[in-house]
């Protein structure tokens, strides 16, 4: 409580530009925390569905392209991935046997080919989605300090201003404000900077790690018709 008493005095005793300053920092702060904890229970929530959706599809007793799935695995973005990979595995199926006038199903190895780049671009599509708003937590982890810093400069300024005017008592409580707008704007925008960073850091992690399991799947996709359907 104490602490918080700290800011508040600081910013009730700062002058306009400090308080505009004050406020610029804890709109930037309420922003990167709202950021920070929704993409952080994305990012949970997601790696927790495609942990079930694997888990399911591991115990499949069909065919990859004859596979049923359940209703509550359909938020997944394994899902998502399946079911475009299957509609674009059953034209390619559909369209040899058209071609070729036979029964028969098969693939080429530049039906194989054309596959893997569709998921690829299904994977880089996903991912350019989910790391939406992302550039908030960026952004946070560098405007933070520098406004900062622009509060130290400002709060200095004020305070030799007060210096200026001689000894007083309204001086000596110029210089006062001008040095606690300083500080408390400097530790204000390292405090918004440091989770931040910390959080980024963790989110692109957890990014890479889904974009990971997305890319896994889709090999495993690629190697399962491939067995069933690769004719040279």
């Amino acid at each position: 409580m104490a602490s918080i008493y700290i800011f508040v005095s600081a910013f009730k005793d700062s002058d306009g530009f400090g308080k505009i300053i004050f406020l610029l920092l804890f709109c930037l702060s309420l922003t990167s925390w709202f950021v920070l904890v929704l993409k952080a229970r994305q990012y949970a929530k997601m790696e927790k569905e495609i942990s079930f959706f694997m888990q399911s599809f591991e115990k499949k007793e069909t065919f990859v392209l004859e596979m049923s799935i359940s209703e509550y695995l359909t938020s997944s973005p394994l899902f998502d991935l399946y079911k475009s990979f299957k509609k674009c595995t059953v034209d390619l199926l559909e369209r040899n046997s058209m071609l070729n006038g036979v029964k028969d199903h098969f693939l080429s190895q530049s039906d194989i080919a054309l596959l893997q780049n569709f998921l690829d671009q299904r994977i880089f599509s996903k991912s350019k989605i989910l790391d939406k708003h992302l550039f908030v937590l960026a952004t946070s982890i560098s405007l933070a300090p520098f406004l900062g810093i622009l509060g130290t400069v400002w709060g200095l300024l004020v305070s030799l201003s007060g210096l200026g005017k001689g000894v007083s008592a309204l001086s000596n409580q110029v210089v006062m404000s001008g040095l606690s707008t300083a500080l408390a704007t400097t530790v204000i925008g390292l405090l918004i900077a440091i989770p931040a960073l910390i959080g980024y850091n963790y989110l692109r992690t957890k990014l890479k790690d889904i974009t990971q399991h997305m890319s896994q799947f889709a090999s495993l996709l690629i190697h399962e018709v491939e067995l069933g359907y690769r004719r040279d």
